[in-house]
């Protein structure tokens, strides 16, 4: 989750990893907090039309 609703750098440090200042991370214990992250991750993601979608996100989630 992204706290400041700011836009993200991907950043590659020297072993080729990539980071992202700023970004936050939460642990799930269970599968009921997986589905509240994942819900206020989607509430906060930000939605354009485009010429194939009337609602194309205009982020991107990832789940480890």
């Amino acid at each position: 989750l992204n706290p400041n609703a700011g836009i993200l750098d991907l950043l590659e440090d020297e072993k080729g990893n990539v980071q992202v200042p700023g970004l936050s991370r939460v642990k799930a214990p269970n599968t009921l907090k997986i589905m509240n992250i994942l819900q206020e991750g989607n509430a906060r993601r930000t939605q354009e039309p485009t010429a194939a979608n009337k609602t194309s996100s205009r982020s991107h989630a990832l789940l480890q």
